[in-house]
């Protein structure tokens, strides 16, 4: 039988300090890695900060986690643990295929990562 070890995070962010925010959870996911986490949970609107409070109505707030999201993905990608990034969203469906190959889709408050 194979065990389940959880990483639950809890992180201190800067609502609109997406590199700051990014920053402290990458190396969060990398003591998670070292300590051979199998699923590693962070927060909801861990990139963007919370509360973000009005701030999720501009899209360009909601777009501007999109470079972060990605610069995560590509430093954890060699990782065996999974991780569940929290993200702020907007009430619209949609998916978009980001600069390293994976497909990220989204339903409000709901991101999944493939390789397909």
């Amino acid at each position: 039988m194979r065990l389940v070890k959880i990483g639950i995070a809890s992180v201190n962010t800067t609502v609109g300090a997406f590199q700051q925010n990014t920053d402290r959870v990458l190396g969060m996911a990398r003591k998670m890695a070292a300590e051979d986490v199998t699923l590693g949970v962070f927060p909801e609107q861990v990139i963007a900060g919370y509360p973000a409070e009005d701030l999720v109505q501009w899209q360009g707030f909601i777009d501007h986690q999109w470079p972060e999201l990605e610069r995560f993905a590509k430093q954890t990608a060699a990782h065996a643990t999974v991780y569940i990034v929290g993200v702020a969203c907007a009430a619209v469906c949609f998916a978009k295929r980001s600069s390293s190959g994976h497909w990220w889709s989204m339903k409000p408050c709901h991101w999944t990562r493939s390789s397909a």
